[in-house]
């Protein structure tokens, strides 16, 4: 699950990690939309992206957006593993609109 709270520089296996702000949404209010923060250069929340994210019960599903430039990566899970599968997904598919 991604961290809901401000992720260090430098991890991630990043500069600027992408974290959470704010709660993942309950079963009951389905697919939302959550704002995402770029933690960078001393800015905790330097920039954001808007994702969507629904809880299924047992886990969470994450419709992640683009990073604006490579020096970013979405974060996940309690030691802030990068979320390596969005990444594969851009490099062997067509771009995201």
């Amino acid at each position: 699950m991604m961290p809901e709270t401000t992720v260090p520089e430098y991890h991630c296996g990043t500069h600027d990690p992408i974290w959470l702000n704010g709660s993942h949404p309950t079963v009951a209010e389905g697919n939302v939309v959550r704002q995402a923060c770029i933690n960078s250069f001393d800015v905790v929340c330097d920039d954001t992206i808007d994702i969507n994210v629904t809880n299924c019960g047992d886990y969470y599903v994450y419709y992640l957006r683009r990073a604006f430039y490579c020096a970013v990566a979405y974060c996940a899970g309690e030691k802030y593993s990068m979320l390596k599968i969005f990444y594969l997904y851009l490099q062997c598919n067509e771009p995201l609109k």
